[in-house]
Protein backbone atom coordinates (compact mmCIF):
# COMPACT_ATOMS: atom_id res chain seq x y z
CA UNK A 1 0.00 0.00 0.00
CA UNK A 2 1.23 3.47 -0.89
CA UNK A 3 0.63 6.09 2.04
CA UNK A 4 0.15 9.62 1.50
CA UNK A 5 0.11 12.30 3.27
CA UNK A 6 -1.58 15.53 1.41
CA UNK A 7 -0.41 18.77 3.01
CA UNK A 8 -1.05 21.87 2.03
CA UNK A 9 0.89 25.07 2.66
CA UNK A 10 -2.02 27.23 2.17
CA UNK A 11 -4.68 28.04 4.97
CA UNK A 12 -7.01 30.23 5.52
CA UNK A 13 -8.24 28.89 9.05
CA UNK A 14 -5.04 28.60 10.35
CA UNK A 15 -2.33 29.40 8.58
CA UNK A 16 1.09 27.00 8.91
CA UNK A 17 -1.49 24.17 10.01
CA UNK A 18 0.63 21.29 8.89
CA UNK A 19 3.76 22.64 10.97
CA UNK A 20 1.61 23.56 13.96
CA UNK A 21 3.71 21.55 17.02
CA UNK A 22 2.11 18.79 18.63
CA UNK A 23 4.20 17.23 21.11
CA UNK A 24 7.48 19.30 19.71
CA UNK A 25 6.93 18.03 16.34
CA UNK A 26 4.63 19.34 13.69
CA UNK A 27 1.56 17.98 12.48
CA UNK A 28 3.38 16.48 8.67
CA UNK A 29 5.52 14.40 10.72
CA UNK A 30 3.27 13.13 12.74
CA UNK A 31 1.33 11.89 9.99
CA UNK A 32 4.11 10.40 8.15
CA UNK A 33 5.66 8.69 11.18
CA UNK A 34 2.35 7.07 11.52
CA UNK A 35 2.14 5.98 7.97
CA UNK A 36 5.73 4.65 8.35
CA UNK A 37 4.95 2.39 11.14
CA UNK A 38 2.19 0.77 9.04
CA UNK A 39 3.44 -2.70 7.82
CA UNK A 40 1.14 -2.87 5.20
CA UNK A 41 2.78 0.15 4.04
CA UNK A 42 5.48 -0.11 1.86
CA UNK A 43 6.18 3.54 0.13
CA UNK A 44 5.51 6.80 2.44
CA UNK A 45 5.06 10.21 0.59
CA UNK A 46 3.95 13.81 1.43
CA UNK A 47 2.14 15.53 -1.16
CA UNK A 48 2.96 19.36 -0.81
CA UNK A 49 3.07 22.70 -2.69
CA UNK A 50 4.81 24.34 0.16
CA UNK A 51 8.68 24.92 0.43
CA UNK A 52 9.06 24.36 4.20
CA UNK A 53 6.67 21.10 4.49
CA UNK A 54 8.51 20.32 1.43
CA UNK A 55 11.97 20.44 3.58
CA UNK A 56 10.55 19.09 6.93
CA UNK A 57 9.74 15.85 4.94
CA UNK A 58 12.95 15.25 3.04
CA UNK A 59 14.93 16.32 6.06
CA UNK A 60 13.18 13.39 8.22
CA UNK A 61 14.13 10.97 4.96
CA UNK A 62 10.32 11.10 3.60
CA UNK A 63 9.67 11.22 -0.55
CA UNK A 64 7.90 14.53 -1.31
CA UNK A 65 5.67 14.63 -4.45
CA UNK A 66 5.10 18.43 -5.85
CA UNK A 67 1.57 19.42 -5.67
CA UNK A 68 1.24 21.57 -8.15
CA UNK A 69 -0.74 25.06 -7.77
CA UNK A 70 -4.37 23.96 -8.80
CA UNK A 71 -4.10 21.44 -6.31
CA UNK A 72 -2.99 23.42 -3.56
CA UNK A 73 -6.51 25.63 -3.50
CA UNK A 74 -9.11 25.63 -1.23
CA UNK A 75 -11.68 23.53 -4.38
CA UNK A 76 -9.46 20.71 -4.67
CA UNK A 77 -10.24 17.24 -2.69
CA UNK A 78 -8.21 14.58 -1.72
CA UNK A 79 -9.20 12.48 -4.19
CA UNK A 80 -8.07 14.97 -6.56
CA UNK A 81 -4.72 15.32 -4.60
CA UNK A 82 -4.28 11.08 -4.04
CA UNK A 83 -5.47 10.80 -7.85
CA UNK A 84 -2.12 13.34 -8.83
CA UNK A 85 -0.06 11.72 -6.39
CA UNK A 86 -0.64 7.97 -7.90
CA UNK A 87 0.00 9.37 -11.37
CA UNK A 88 2.91 10.72 -11.01
CA UNK A 89 4.55 7.72 -9.14
CA UNK A 90 2.91 5.26 -11.60
CA UNK A 91 1.09 3.65 -8.67
CA UNK A 92 -1.50 0.99 -9.41
CA UNK A 93 -1.82 -0.50 -5.65
CA UNK A 94 -4.08 0.59 -2.56
CA UNK A 95 -3.75 4.05 -1.36
CA UNK A 96 -4.14 5.49 2.67
CA UNK A 97 -4.32 9.26 2.35
CA UNK A 98 -3.62 10.04 5.99
CA UNK A 99 -4.72 14.30 6.91
CA UNK A 100 -2.06 15.90 9.51
CA UNK A 101 -4.94 17.18 11.03
CA UNK A 102 -5.84 14.10 12.50
CA UNK A 103 -3.12 12.87 14.71
CA UNK A 104 -5.35 10.36 16.85
CA UNK A 105 -5.41 7.41 14.32
CA UNK A 106 -2.74 5.35 15.24
CA UNK A 107 -0.98 2.51 12.84
CA UNK A 108 -2.33 -0.49 14.42
CA UNK A 109 -6.09 0.81 13.28
CA UNK A 110 -4.63 1.53 9.83
CA UNK A 111 -2.89 -1.74 9.50
CA UNK A 112 -6.33 -3.45 10.94
CA UNK A 113 -8.94 -1.47 8.79
CA UNK A 114 -6.30 -2.75 5.70
CA UNK A 115 -7.31 -6.43 6.67
CA UNK A 116 -10.99 -5.21 6.58
CA UNK A 117 -12.97 -7.89 4.47
CA UNK A 118 -16.13 -6.61 2.13
CA UNK A 119 -15.19 -3.00 1.83
CA UNK A 120 -13.64 -0.66 -0.62
CA UNK A 121 -12.82 2.12 1.19
CA UNK A 122 -11.91 2.92 4.89
CA UNK A 123 -12.93 6.51 7.01
CA UNK A 124 -11.83 7.60 10.47
CA UNK A 125 -14.24 9.80 12.63
CA UNK A 126 -14.14 10.92 16.36
CA UNK A 127 -17.51 12.11 18.46
CA UNK A 128 -15.28 14.61 20.09
CA UNK A 129 -14.35 17.98 19.43
CA UNK A 130 -12.61 18.86 22.09
CA UNK A 131 -8.86 20.35 20.40
CA UNK A 132 -7.25 22.86 22.96
CA UNK A 133 -4.20 25.12 22.20
CA UNK A 134 -1.64 26.18 24.40
CA UNK A 135 -0.90 30.08 23.97
CA UNK A 136 2.58 31.36 23.00
CA UNK A 137 2.55 32.19 26.87
CA UNK A 138 1.93 28.39 27.69
CA UNK A 139 -1.52 28.56 28.83
CA UNK A 140 -4.11 26.58 27.48
CA UNK A 141 -6.77 28.37 25.77
CA UNK A 142 -9.17 25.73 25.28
CA UNK A 143 -10.73 24.96 21.87
CA UNK A 144 -10.49 28.35 19.84
CA UNK A 145 -12.75 28.63 16.23
CA UNK A 146 -12.05 32.05 15.59
CA UNK A 147 -8.14 31.61 13.56
CA UNK A 148 -7.41 35.42 14.62
CA UNK A 149 -7.62 35.08 18.63
CA UNK A 150 -4.77 31.74 17.57
CA UNK A 151 -1.35 33.20 17.26
CA UNK A 152 2.01 31.92 15.36
CA UNK A 153 3.31 30.00 18.10
CA UNK A 154 0.67 28.38 19.79
CA UNK A 155 0.83 25.03 20.34
CA UNK A 156 -1.98 22.10 19.24
CA UNK A 157 -2.64 19.67 22.26
CA UNK A 158 -5.06 16.67 21.87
Amino acid sequence: MLGIVPARGGSKGLPGKNLRLLDGRPLVLHALDTLENVDEIIRVVCSTDDPTIAAVARIHGYEVVDRPAFLASDAATVGQVAANVTQTLRWDGRVCVYQPTCPGITADQISAAYWMQGVDSVGFFTPERHIFWRGVDGEPKGFVRDPQVRQIGDELLC
